[in-house]
């Protein structure tokens, strides 16, 4: 049970960017498309504030599945007690993925359709 919370939880932290929302190489392909204006600044700036954001929430969601797993195998915790920790991880995750989504769109109003097209092309067809 408690592995299985713990899978639950902390398998679904999320903080990695290239999981779900960026490619790894965002960086690298924004150099490459983006070469004519100050945009490629910007957007890079962007990523790497959504990315350290992404970090950050990583280790927060960590810390709370070791509570979790913590509070589930002490017999004193109450149901009260587990589904506070609950809670804050929903509303982590929850947050997580809400600046997450904003923050993809603020690049989408950055970057054209067709510099979008190339930046998220699969890796093999960009060398």
């Amino acid at each position: 049970m408690i592995i299985g919370l713990y899978l639950l939880f902390f398998g679904g932290g999320g903080g990695s960017l290239d999981l779900w929302i960026l490619p790894s190489n965002f960086n690298d392909q924004v150099e490459i498309v983006i070469t004519a204006d100050d945009r490629q600044e910007d957007i890079k700036d962007l990523y790497d504030q959504m990315k350290e954001y992404g970090d950050n929430h990583l280790e927060k969601a960590k810390k709370l599945a070791d509570q979790i797993i913590k509070g589930a195998d002490s017999q004193a915790s109450t149901d009260e007690d587990l589904l506070s920790l609950f809670n804050a991880y929903a509303d982590e995750r929850h947050g997580y993925e809400n600046k997450m989504l904003k923050g993809r769109m603020d690049l989408a109003k950055k970057i054209n359709r067709e510099e979008w097209e190339k930046i998220f092309a699969p890796k093999e067809t960009k060398e």
